[in-house]
């Protein structure tokens, strides 16, 4: 399970449900989550496995001893746990001057993990902060990882580098990891805000105006409000031309490849003009 995007979940369904607890089953696991503040939810992400069957790995071995040879370098002190999906990480000085891009991919399809793993270098700061830089199973070099948080966090203890309450430090933002008596994982962090815009047709604007007419934009402007539709759940309206949005879709087509309906030119413009009112860094993800 992704530990980040099962928080975000968690949030999503809590908030839609008014709740403050709730429970995600995964293929392998469940998932308790409480939403602890604002916008802040703690996950138990249940207790991590340690021998090499459960990781797993392709040989019987030391999991929390490997050593791997990768670009004529030995990396040595691996240590190996499933928090969900596999790990390693690896205690380095600066967590960051190891080329992830290079030796993440090679690390995760050795031949000791069938299943790949997560790498991470993780640089002790002090037992109660560590900051970790990450290569993300069939994803590459990523930003944030909550399960490597999880992991990273796991290795630290057993390790004892760090307490068993410990903030795990990425690139972007920091998740706050807590592990029990009885090896139980508690992770705790952010998550953003998140706004539901919705896109209609300018010359049908039935959600707006409650008007009905002929329009260019097949898949949406159905020209009613079905009675299943809750009209509280989106936060803003969007309105697009045809026209504009058959344009959009023939570029779609032409420059990126991208061979795709006319809905979805009219939501890349209605992207584009809510782009303009956000900050840079601000990510909008369209359906």
């Amino acid at each position: 399970a992704c530990g980040n995007g099962s928080r975000c979940v968690a949030y999503l369904l809590g908030k839609n449900l008014n709740t403050k607890e709730i429970k995600l089953k995964t293929n392998n696991r469940l998932l308790n989550a409480k939403i602890v503040g604002n916008l802040q939810v703690e996950l138990e992400m249940g207790k991590p496995l340690f021998s090499f069957k459960d990781i797993p790995l392709s040989k019987k071995i030391n999991p929390a001893d490997i050593t791997l040879e990768m670009n004529n370098k030995t990396f040595a002190g691996g240590f190996c746990v499933n928090v969900g999906n596999p790990h390693i990480i690896f205690f380095v000085n600066n967590c960051f001057e190891h080329d992830l891009k290079k030796i993440g991919p090679k690390i995760e399809n050795h031949d000791l993990f069938p299943e790949k793993t997560n790498v991470t270098m993780a640089q002790v700061i002090d037992e109660n902060n560590i900051t970790v830089n990450v290569w993300e199973r069939g994803a590459g070099l990523t930003k944030a990882c909550g399960t490597a948080a999880c992991a990273t966090a796991v290795a630290a203890l057993k390790n004892k580098l760090a307490n068993d309450k410990v903030n795990i430090k990425f690139k972007e933002g920091s998740l706050n990891i807590k592990i029990d008596k009885t090896d139980n994982i508690f992770m705790t962090g952010p998550v953003s805000k998140i706004k539901k815009i919705a896109v209609e047709p300018d010359e049908c604007p039935t959600l707006t105006s409650g008007k009905s007419a002929t329009h260019l934009i097949q898949g949406i402007g159905a020209g009613f409000i079905p009675n299943t539709l809750d009209q509280g759940s989106y936060d803003q309206i969007i309105r697009i031309k045809g026209k504009d949005a058959v344009r959009m879709t023939k570029n779609l087509a032409k420059n990126l490849g991208l061979f795709v309906g006319i809905s979805a030119g009219a939501n890349v413009l209605a992207s584009i003009e809510l782009s303009k009112t956000m900050p840079p860094d601000t990510k909008i993800v369209t359906i």
